[in-house]
């Protein structure tokens, strides 16, 4: 598994890299003890989850006696020893989010030599303007080892970010130093050994195993710790103060692709649908029309021409959506060409009379004038 080119930041500017080193060494037994099925999936990044459980802490620690009265069965070490576990599970993922190539001891000991320095001249003179705490800043050392060396930038970092509001604007130092700073801190008094009495060499050799052991004990403690408070919080509505479980999928957002995505399927959707119903129409009026010239084809005609004709209808039909406005131009054509033939019938009428008119009786009439008699005759019939 790839590592992040980066090392998270410290969940806490109030968290000593010597107590998380130290946090760790004195709970790594029970992490060697964890099962395969006692590790679990933690939904945030392990920083936040351990700020999560800090911050409940103080609650959580309020609740303790009530705990131990009402709930005897609860296993109350998760709660005692919550601050460890979750101190432990930063010290871990910080071991695992370090790069490779920032391990080389010499060469984080020289960055980190060289940082010390102008940062401790700079706090030096603000606060003889009294910009930062003169006693903190005099109470920073210039250890030798890495561990001292890493508590000294610790202990800048928090000198300045405690009054960077006042200092930001008349100092040289900017916030990125701050921030490698704070890395290479952490990461000294990793490598250093040097945590306190307590503390020892990870036995986990592994990064990732060792992550997700710490932070599987912490999440799991902390759910125990939680369950008790809410149980006890029931009949109030539960335990608003303590942060959400680390144990459960936070509903996420719709991506923002997702709603166009829908709404285009639905109308290729609906598109497609109208496409289908205008074929299915245009089909159906194609089939009926052929069926209608098939009842009045001339009694000679094959019927390889009359399936001619109903495959070229079907191929010409309307869709269905222009159906209504094609029957409404046929019937305006179609009342056209009654009115045009009428007028034409009336006006071959009009000439028979005139040439009646023009002719003797019919006792002198020639055999063609007869004729024109009879056909005036069918012409008033058909008008």
């Amino acid at each position: 598994m790839a590592r992040p080119a980066k090392a998270q930041s410290a969940p806490s500017s109030t968290i000593s890299p010597a107590a998380a080193f130290a946090a760790y060494g004195r709970v790594e037994e029970k992490l060697l003890a964890l099962t395969p099925e006692d590790l679990v999936t933690v939904y945030v990044e392990v920083p936040r989850a351990v700020n999560a459980v800090l911050s409940a802490l103080p609650h959580l620690r309020g609740m303790r006696e009530e705990i131990v009265r009402n709930l005897p069965n609860h296993p109350i070490e998760a709660l005692d020893q919550l601050e460890d576990y979750a101190l432990a599970a930063w010290y871990a993922d910080l071991l695992y989010t370090t790069p490779g190539a920032e391990v080389d001891p010499k060469k984080l000991s020289e960055e980190a030599h060289a940082l010390r320095e102008g940062l401790l001249v700079a706090a030096e003179a603000l606060a003889y303007r009294n910009l930062l705490d003169a006693k903190r800043v005099g109470e920073i050392r210039k250890g030798l080892g890495q561990s001292e060396v890493g508590a000294d930038l610790s202990a800048l970092v928090e000198v300045f970010r405690a009054g960077w509001d006042k200092v930001k604007a008349k100092t040289a130092v900017e916030e990125a130093e701050l921030d490698r700073a704070r890395d290479l801190g952490v990461r000294l008094v990793m490598m250093g050994g040097q945590g306190g009495k307590d503390a020892v060499a990870p036995k986990i050799t592994d990064a990732a195993e060792r992550r997700s052991r710490a932070i599987s004990l912490v999440a799991k403690s902390y759910e125990e710790c939680r369950r008790a408070a809410a149980y006890l919080r029931w009949h109030e509505g539960g335990d608003g103060e303590l942060a959400p479980s680390l144990l459960q999928k936070p509903r996420g957002r719709k991506p923002k692709g997702a709603e166009g995505a829908g709404d285009a399927s639905a109308e290729g959707a609906g598109d497609a649908s109208a496409e289908g119903a205008g074929d299915a129409s245009a089909e159906g009026a194609g089939d009926a029309s052929a069926e209608g010239a098939e009842g009045v084809a001339p009694e000679g005609e094959s019927e390889k021409n009359v399936e001619g004709e109903k495959g070229e209808r079907a191929a010409v039909a309307p869709p269905a959506a222009d159906k209504a406005e094609g029957e409404k131009k046929a019937d305006k054509a179609d009342k056209g060409a009654r009115k045009a033939d009428k007028a034409d019938k009336g006006e071959k009428v009009e000439k028979a009379d005139k040439a009646l008119a023009d002719r003797p009786s019919s006792a002198g009439k020639t055999e063609a004038e007869k004729d024109a008699d009879a056909t005036q005759g069918q012409l008033r019939l058909g008008g």
